[in-house]
């Protein structure tokens, strides 16, 4: 996956040889970063859910964080 470096959100990538543009806004997916130092828990992003587009196909798919990898962590029609 590469990201656009001005918005820092996907922009295109290539799964299974295939490449994939992003169209529309990316979507972030939050969840609370849950701690006993913090009073009010923090939201951080932890991956996007995207609308991809080949010549071929078109699917929307969440893309999560796995240390300094992305992987597609759901695939919808």
């Amino acid at each position: 996956m590469w990201v656009n470096q001005e918005t820092g959100r996907p922009g295109r990538l290539v799964w299974a040889g295939i490449r994939y543009l992003v169209i529309g806004n990316p979507i972030p997916i939050k969840r609370e970063e849950i701690s006993p130092m913090l009073t009010h828990p923090q939201m951080r992003t932890i991956g996007f859910q995207v609308t991809v587009r080949s010549d071929a196909a078109e699917y929307t798919v969440d893309l999560m964080r796995d240390g300094k990898s992305w992987v597609i962590a759901a695939v919808y029609d």
